[in-house]
């Protein structure tokens, strides 16, 4: 049994949420848009909704009725007033719109279409039955996507880009480090360190030419000459010579 056969087999029995023979259907708009937080919706995702709601009480045979909260009513349809087909009910904050719900929901035999945890289980305390807002949606409103949607879709679509171009930079950091001129690991080294020492120069090789002197090299400074011996005195000499 596929999908839409198991609903239509479900909505089809003569059980509470009908009204003269037809499944009836009181739809939290909000919940229908966004499950979890039941946002508002603006007034082009509101009549986008409308149009959509109108379409499955034609091809459906439904009778629904759509609340939404909002500070005022559109332009196209007054608070408790019809939309093609549609009853169209305003709410100004989330407590009126439980509060609203509840009533007209029970008073006109409807089955509440809603996924907002506190309006789920006070319509069990007032034995108004349940329809679970994503089951509708994914039964008869498949194809359609409000701005709302859009905005989600482009959003996650950005913080999926980021966390990939973040987690780029992780991978960068967490990968070898370069090596630096030195043939140090982890990248140039700090101003205050000290430069790795250097090997001396290798010895030139020995040649037969005289090396040459620095061109900024000092004079030599040429070697004193011996003192001249003192002469021997001529009495001195004289004996010197009748030894000899």
């Amino acid at each position: 049994m596929g999908f839409m056969t198991a609903i239509k087999s479900l909505l089809g029995g003569s059980t509470p949420g009908m009204r003269n023979g037809k499944k009836a259907f009181f739809v939290d708009c909000a919940r229908l848009c966004d499950e979890k937080t039941g946002r508002r919706l603006s007034p082009r995702d509101q009549l986008a909704l409308l149009n959509a709601l109108s379409k499955i009480h034609e091809e459906e045979g439904f009778d629904i009725a759509a609340i939404f909260e909002a500070e005022r009513p559109l332009r196209e349809v007054n608070n408790g007033e019809e939309y093609k087909g549609v009853v169209v009910y305003f709410a100004d904050d989330s407590d009126k719109l439980i509060e609203s719900a509840l009533q007209l929901a029970k008073k006109g035999s409807y089955t509440l279409v809603t996924s907002g945890p506190s309006l789920e289980s006070k319509a069990t305390e007032s034995k108004i039955p349940i329809f679970s807002s994503s089951t509708f949606r994914k039964a008869f409103l498949g194809s359609l996507t409000l701005s709302a949607d859009r905005r989600r879709h482009h959003d996650r679509g950005d913080h999926d880009d980021r966390r990939s171009r973040n987690g780029g930079r992780r991978d960068r950091r967490r990968g070898p480090r370069p090596e630096n001129t030195n043939g140090v690991r982890g990248g140039p080294l700090p101003a205050d360190a000290p430069a790795p020492a250097e090997a001396a120069p290798e010895a030139p090789a020995s040649t037969d030419a005289p090396a040459l002197a620095p061109a900024n090299a000092a004079p030599e400074t040429p070697a004193p000459a011996p003192a001249p011996e003192p002469a021997a005195p001529p009495a001195v000499r004289n004996l010197i010579d009748l030894v000899e």
